[in-house]
């Protein structure tokens, strides 16, 4: 019910954006004259670096799976994360393919089921985190422009309270994990589910230094080449924007776009391109939003390739489960997760 309700209010707030986006007919006319004269060859080389950036994500997801144990096929590991891409864009709830992608992890390692679902949890983490320190790099070294624009102040100070937030969560599991206080958090309390799962990760992963901080530092180049297909998108319609230039706004943008406050970030992502081009380098709202929403159909893209892997995909088990078994197994295994760390 509470997966239903997040997922309701998702929608209702997607829906609300993409309409206060495209409800002025002439903007909507600038949009159709801008994809009519776009140059389509740019996303081609958008399209491959999304695919290189899924396979760092790959080599990432093996690391954190080796520090559990887990030793997938890397064809078997790159067809799971293509499989979590289709079922993150196109399965409603923000962390759908996550659950799915932990479900076909573990029938990889039937022994290890808890240690698989962490893995993936930690992936998420991970890539988030990188996403994260990108951005505060770039808003401290880019602050005095971003700031002088009166109209992006108000999400400057969001970046900086989802950083503040993000420390904070660290720190926080770090003193459940190390006083053991786990059995002593009130079911009421906001996240819980969040901090036992990190907490049940961090006592494993702390001890391989070396291979986590290694999946850190691999997100850095994966993030990048992600900005560079925006690039592409940004350049199929204009020339007025460099790579320095979009890559002083992607990391904010994308940060915050990763909220779950849309679904897949849609209206968000499009409304702070328009906000941020705008304000800072004049790009027209209507090209901005060209480049915020086609930048995000180059993953669903690579999510619709994720969908063909997922057809043909043949899981270690004899009877494969609808994917609302897949779903119900799952949590009941993060579940238990949640009482091995109470």
């Amino acid at each position: 019910m509470k997966r239903f309700l997040v997922t309701a209010l998702q929608a209702a707030v997607t829906t609300a954006l993409l309409y206060w986006i495209f409800q002025d007919a002439e903007k909507r006319a600038m949009m159709w004259q801008a994809l009519q004269t776009a140059n389509w060859w740019w996303f081609l080389p958008g399209f491959i670096a999304l695919g290189i950036s899924m396979v760092l994500q790959t080599f990432r997801w093996r690391w954190l799976l080796q520090v559990q144990g887990i030793s997938p096929s890397f064809r078997r590991s790159y067809g799971i994360t293509m499989i979590g891409l289709f079922f993150n864009l196109f399965l409603p709830g923000g962390t759908g393919g996550d659950l799915i992608k932990m479900y076909y992890v573990s029938r990889e390692a039937p022994g290890k089921k808890a240690a698989a679902v962490l893995s993936v949890f930690m992936d998420r983490v991970v890539g988030l985190l990188a996403l994260i320190a990108i951005a505060g790099v770039v808003c401290i070294s880019s602050f005095d422009e971003i700031w002088s624009a009166t109209s992006l102040r108000s999400w400057t100070i969001s970046l900086g309270l989802i950083i503040a937030a993000a420390f904070g969560f660290l720190f926080f599991v770090a003193v459940i994990e190390f006083f053991h206080l786990g059995k002593k958090l009130p079911r009421w309390l906001p996240m819980r589910h969040a901090f036992l799962e990190m907490a049940a990760a961090f006592s494993t992963y702390a001890r391989s230094a070396k291979l986590l901080t290694a999946s850190f530092f691999i997100s850095i180049p994966t993030h990048l080449i992600i900005f560079y297909s925006f690039y592409c998108a940004a350049r199929a319609f204009t020339d007025d924007l460099s790579f320095p230039q979009l890559f002083i706004v992607l990391p904010i943008i994308l940060t915050i776009a990763a909220m779950p406050i849309s679904v897949a970030g849609l209206g968000v992502r499009e409304q702070l391109f328009k906000l941020f081009l705008g304000a800072l380098f004049g790009i027209p709202g209507a090209i901005a939003v060209l480049v915020g929403f086609t930048g995000f159909l180059i993953s669903v893209a690579w999510g619709a390739v994720g969908g063909l892997i997922y057809v043909f995909y043949r899981p270690s088990e004899k009877n494969p489960k609808s994917i609302s078994e897949m779903e119900a197994e799952m949590e009941q295994l993060e579940g238990e997760i949640e009482e091995a760390v109470d």
